[in-house]
């Protein structure tokens, strides 16, 4: 633990040392234009309008209870029981079920 302390500061004493250009001296960042600044009226008037209420509470319910559904259905085995322990049964005896066709 001591030993894997020690190279944990030396790597992060070393990533310190490494040459990293200076952005803010580049031309292109000299040469770029300002950031165009916006009001914040309407930000401010959208989100006034996105309170969460009772009904949020209920269709958000509606949604989570519909998820959980659809997980459920999908969470159910693709081959039954029984087809599963054909199959077990074929692929011990090396017996495929099936003659081959002239096409292989």
């Amino acid at each position: 633990m001591r030993r894997a302390i020690v190279v944990f500061s030396l790597l992060t004493g070393l990533a310190g040392c490494g040459d990293f250009p200076e952005l803010e001296n580049s031309a292109s960042a000299r040469a770029a234009d300002y950031p165009e600044l916006l009001p914040i009226d309407g930000l401010l008037a959208q989100a006034e309008g996105a309170q969460i209420t009772p009904d949020t509470v209920e269709s958000l319910d509606a949604r989570i209870a519909r998820l959980k559904a659809a997980a459920e259905a999908l969470s159910v085995p693709v081959i039954d029981a029984d087809a599963m322990d054909r199959l077990h049964d074929q692929i011990d005896t090396g017996e495929s079920g099936t003659e081959p066709s002239a096409d292989n």
